[in-house]
């Protein structure tokens, strides 16, 4: 009942304080009723939501989150806008991508509040819709083979703001960010680099350098995103881990083997 929590407290305050401590307690119970409300809208899977009905709503919202991301560096790369630009097609077409990448330049040129963003889509979008957006910006992220620090930073923002739970963000991390975590901890040493590695890439650890790439071009080719463009999104996910973890083996047996 709307007014509950502020008619009791205002009741308490008047019966303990008189009029002035009834007035001010009425007052804070209607703050509180105003929070929890506000909160409820907040993370509410609405059926009334924007994206769900308008697609380039949530485009928008993307793209201004992710010409963050590229701008995170000081400067957009262009295989961090090759990715993007990969996975608009598979959503949009040709012809909206085509319009949605004029956005994200203009985005990259003019950035605008991320915060406001955020706010929007959390309490606009569907947890699932949210999740899959900080998915896409992991991706954009990891474009160039690694996510620095600032684009961490970036992401951890993005993800606080989108109201991620702090387990799915960290299995995204894991997921896209383990080799650039374990360079950053300087781990280099045979003890660091588990057997695991190697029966990824199908070979022992007496394999050549030579011999390591070119399994490693082998797989990569095999899994690589670009050739599943087009298929089921499961099939195009499940493609995308095992490219990243292949990626991560052969990142970490070159540290160990000094290749690098």
């Amino acid at each position: 009942m709307r007014f509950e929590i502020a008619v009791v407290l205002g009741f308490i305050g008047y019966a303990g304080g008189g009029p002035t401590a009834g007035i001010i307690c009425f007052l804070i119970g209607l703050a509180i009723e105003y929070l929890q409300h506000s909160t409820k809208g907040m993370d509410s899977n609405s059926k009334s939501s924007n994206f769900s009905d308008n697609p380039m709503d949530f485009a928008q919202s993307l793209l201004v989150l992710v010409a963050h991301i590229m701008n995170a560096d000081g400067i957009a790369k262009k295989s961090e806008l090759s990715t993007i630009k990969q996975l608009l097609l598979r959503t949009y077409g040709e012809n909206k991508t085509a319009e949605l990448l004029i956005k994200l330049r203009s985005y990259i040129k003019n950035p605008v509040p991320i915060f406001d963003t955020c706010r929007h889509a959390r309490g606009q979008m569907a947890y699932s819709q949210r999740y899959d957006m900080l998915k896409v910006l992991f991706r954009v992220a990891m474009a160039d083979g690694e996510i620095s620090a600032k684009e961490i930073q970036g992401l951890v923002f993005i993800s606080t703001h989108l109201g991620i739970q702090s387990a799915d963000f960290y299995r995204l991390r894991t997921m896209y960010y383990s080799s650039e975590q374990s360079r950053s901890a300087g781990f280099s040493s045979q003890s660091a680099t588990s057997n695991h590695h190697y029966k990824t890439l199908k070979i022992d650890r007496n394999a050549t350098e030579q011999e390591a790439k070119k399994a490693f071009r082998k797989l990569a080719l095999l899994y690589h995103p670009d050739k599943y463009s087009g298929k089921a999104e499961k099939e195009q996910d499940e493609a995308e881990e095992q490219f990243i973890k292949i990626k991560r083996a052969y990142d970490a047996i070159k540290r160990e083997k000094g290749w690098e």
